[in-house]
């Protein structure tokens, strides 16, 4: 913990240090370099991982999986953070998850209509009809 808050002063001495030179772009540029830097460090620090493509995967699994039970958009927002929070992974930009939840919530729907089509035709045939 020590260490977090040290790395979060560190940053905030940084900050204030730049904001003290009245900036060019190169100074602006030096400052959002050493932001990212401080970002990948407190990262490492609590041992999260980047979203890349197996977290993408892994998290529209488990939202289309969710959609089927779950109708609203701000809980399977709130449980795909979730997800994410209990396998250690940095949270993409909310658009991200808002735009993967939307399109996993429209599968979901779709798959389910699709059985319910299919619900309905079987019962339409006739259990005892030759084959």
């Amino acid at each position: 913990m020590r260490r977090a808050l040290a790395i979060v002063g560190e940053w905030d001495t940084t900050w204030r240090q730049t904001r003290a030179v009245v900036g060019s772009d190169s100074t602006q540029c030096r400052w959002r370099h050493t932001v990212s830097k401080h970002q990948a460090r407190i990262q490492q620090y609590l041992g999260l991982r980047h979203f890349e493509m197996d977290e993408n995967n892994a998290l529209e699994r488990f939202t289309f999986g969710e959609s089927c039970r779950l109708e609203q958009t701000a809980l399977l927002l709130a449980r795909a953070q979730e997800f994410l929070k209990e396998r250690r992974v940095v949270f993409p930009a909310e658009s991200a998850l808002l735009r993967l939840v939307g399109e996993q919530k429209k599968l979901a729907h779709a798959r389910i209509r699709f059985r319910q089509l299919q619900v309905f035709i079987c019962s339409l045939i006739p259990y005892n009809m030759p084959v």
